[in-house]
């Protein structure tokens, strides 16, 4: 109304290319949906994969998964996610790169 962005009006602005079936990199307008459509994916995940995940999705996480899935789906791609430990960074960016058909390779890292 007022012309002025807040914080609360740009964490509503999301784009994915997941979402819709033609791959088109685009504004989220239908949030329901892009929940149902990472639901839909995790349930085929679990399926699929050796090791379940089970993830409580809800919006924030969504968010995170869009912007993970831009990350990586970019040539050369990559980030640093922070956190601490149980937030998530590993599930989502798992959820993330089988929504983008890549495998995922983890090194153990030890004291020894």
């Amino acid at each position: 109304e007022n012309g002025i962005i807040d914080i609360v009006e740009l964490r509503k602005l999301m784009f994915a290319d997941f979402v819709e079936g033609d791959q088109a990199y685009a504004e989220v307008l239908d949030v329901p949906n892009l929940l149902s459509v990472v639901e839909e994916q995790l349930v085929d995940y679990n399926q699929q994969s050796k090791t379940r995940m089970d993830l409580v999705l809800f919006l924030y996480a969504a968010e995170h998964i869009c912007r993970i899935s831009r990350v990586i789906r970019q040539d050369l791609g990559n980030a640093l996610l922070v956190g601490v430990g149980g937030s998530g960074r590993q599930s989502l960016t798992r959820i993330a790169a089988y929504m983008s058909e890549y495998a995922v390779y983890s090194i153990a890292i030890s004291k020894s």
